[in-house]
C-alpha cells in the first residue's frame, strides 16, 4: 500500500536502485480516500492533519500521481491496469469489515538498462 508511505519518492528511488537493470516493478494500490479522509467516519481519529499531510497519495483523486512518482524515480515503460476481476470478486464476496468496495490498479514499470 504505497499510499501509507511517508517518503514515497525515497522508497521508489530505493526500489529503483535495488532492481536489476531491465527488472520490473509491480505495485497494487487504489484510490482509497478520493474525497479526503475526513469524509470517512472515524478516519480522522486515526489520522490527524499532520499524518494526513505526510501521506501524500492517501487522498489522491486519480492514479496519475502514482505514475508521475514512479517515472520521477527513474522507471520507464510505466503502465496502469485496473484490476477489474478483483473488483468483481470483491463485489460478489465482500471486502474486509470496515472497508468499502474500491477499484484497485496494477502499476508496472521497468528499470532502464
Amino acid at each position: 500500500l504505497v499510499w501509507t508511505l511517508r517518503e514515497i519518492d525515497r522508497a521508489l528511488r530505493n526500489w529503483h536502485a535495488l532492481i536489476r537493470p531491465g527488472g520490473r516493478l509491480a505495485l497494487v494500490d487504489g484510490l482509497w480516500f478520493p474525497l479526503g479522509m475526513a469524509a470517512f467516519e472515524g478516519m480522522t481519529d486515526h489520522y490527524d492533519q499532520e499524518v494526513r499531510s505526510a501521506l501524500e497519495l492517501a487522498e489522491a483523486s486519480s492514479m496519475e500521481p502514482w505514475l508521475d512518482r514512479v517515472e520521477a524515480a527513474g522507471f520507464v515503460d510505466t503502465q496502469i491496469e485496473p484490476l477489474d476481476d478483483l473488483y468483481r470478486l470483491d463485489s460478489i464476496h465482500g471486502v474486509a469489515p470496515g472497508h468499502e468496495l474500491t477499484q484497485q490498479y496494477l502499476i508496472t514499470a521497468r528499470r532502464s538498462s
